[in-house]
């Protein structure tokens, strides 16, 4: 694979799980890679229009075009698309908020999710990477994983 691909997503990730604008330097650090290397391909990114560099700072940050791409990615999705209108019955039958989750070990990740009149304002949204042990879809799937997978993951959290 090649090393600047390779870079590049490691760069959209670090900016992704960060939350917020990053500058060269704190991203070479998080990612131990030359200040140069992550200048050279961020110029890459920006003229691709996924990355932008706000108003007034030095520092950048992921564009919307990233979410177009994953929202693309997820409309898709062939699970995603035979479970939706499961979904939507759920949520319309019982009031509740229905979820479509999936175990991206050791956590777990939300794909979808129709809103129920009586379900939480502040639940997770699809695209949340959550530790397994700490949602009710999470619990729900360790309820039928054979116990030494279990052991596995706990091993994984503690690393």
């Amino acid at each position: 694979m090649s090393t600047t691909v390779t870079k590049g997503l490691q760069i959209i990730e670090a900016m992704a799980w960060n939350g917020g604008p990053m500058g060269i330097t704190e991203i070479a650090r998080v990612l131990k890679m030359n200040q140069s290397a992550v200048q050279r391909i961020l110029a890459g990114l920006v003229e691709l229009g996924y990355v932008e560099r706000p108003a007034g700072t030095r520092k950048y940050q992921l564009s919307l075009a990233i979410w177009e791409l994953g929202a693309k990615v997820a409309e898709h999705h062939p699970q995603r698309r035979l479970i939706h209108p499961i979904l939507r019955f759920a949520a319309q039958t019982t009031g509740l908020t229905a979820f479509l989750a999936y175990l991206s070990k050791p956590f777990v990740v939300y794909l979808d999710k129709v809103e129920g009149v009586h379900g939480r304002a502040h639940s997770n949204e699809p695209g949340s990477r959550i530790p397994i042990d700490r949602t009710a879809a999470g619990k729900s799937i360790l309820a039928y994983l054979p116990d030494d997978y279990i052991k596995s993951l706990s091993k994984m959290q503690k690393e």
